[in-house]
């Protein structure tokens, strides 16, 4: 009996102790990481002269930095700064602050009894109101501004001939290039995710996803399927990955976007 409690309690230490580890992160393989740097080197060279264009062009529009650094989680559960385009400033001002909410968490709770305009218009009953630099918005659409992919934050108004040049001709990808030469991203990967997103996926299954480097295309470009079997997607490609699936999933998602 005293036997059979003390492997209990071990073991349930042990449980406990797995449960939490985080995962080990596989080494790209040479073949894939001499991928990533000869693709994303010569992605850089081709795009430098556009990019100084679209720099100066990006001064002239906003002021402040032209790119931004924001916190992600890859593989093993490493954090790293994300480089991208500062394209908040572009657009309308509610949007800005969205979006500029999203990125420094700087918001405050309101208790006014009337409904922000959005509501207000669909005649329903608001959400706890956010107020963000002097201006109020429902919680509700915050969130749901929130959780939209990047390429989909900018309303039909705010979306400038600046805006559609960038996202059609891709340039927004080019910071990212700069992580894939430094390691923190592969050409090909799962993506890369929000602090607060990878704190909920601490299950056995779930990490599983953290084993493989995130990614600037995923599995999901190249097969279209929605965000809810997003995980079910990086699942198959940590277990499934190799260098020619890569290759795959490129040319999918490069004919799937044209």
């Amino acid at each position: 009996m005293f036997e059979r409690i003390c492997f209990l309690h071990t073991k349930n230490q042990s449980d406990s102790t797995t449960h939490f580890e985080s995962p080990k992160s596989r080494k790209p393989y040479p073949l894939k990481r001499a991928f990533d740097i000869s693709f994303s080197s010569l992605a850089l060279i081709l795009s430098a002269p556009f990019f100084c264009l679209l720099f100066g062009f990006i001064k002239l529009q906003q002021k402040g930095p032209v790119f931004t650094k924001v916190k992600r989680v890859g593989a093993g559960y490493k954090t790293f700064n994300l480089y991208q385009l500062t394209l908040m400033n572009l657009g309308n001002t509610k949007q800005d602050n969205i979006q500029d909410c999203n990125t420094r968490r700087y918001y405050t709770y309101t208790s006014d009894d009337h409904n922000c305009p959005e509501c207000e218009q669909l005649c329903r009953p608001c959400s706890p109101l956010l107020r963000i630099d002097e201006q109020e918005i429902c919680e509700r659409l915050f969130l749901q501004e929130k959780n939209k992919p990047l390429d989909e934050k900018f309303t039909p108004e705010a979306d400038s001939f600046l805006i559609r040049f960038i996202k059609r001709s891709k340039l927004h990808l080019v910071p990212k290039f700069v992580n894939v030469l430094k390691g923190d991203l592969s050409i090909v990967g799962n993506r890369p995710l929000e602090i607060d997103e990878a704190e909920r996926l601490t299950t056995d299954k779930d990490s599983i996803r953290f084993t493989v480097p995130a990614g600037i295309i995923t599995l999901a470009h190249s097969i279209r399927k929605e965000n809810a079997q997003e995980l079910d997607l990086n699942l198959s490609y940590a277990q499934k990955n190799s260098f020619m699936g890569d290759l795959k999933i490129l040319i999918k998602s490069t004919f799937s976007h044209c």
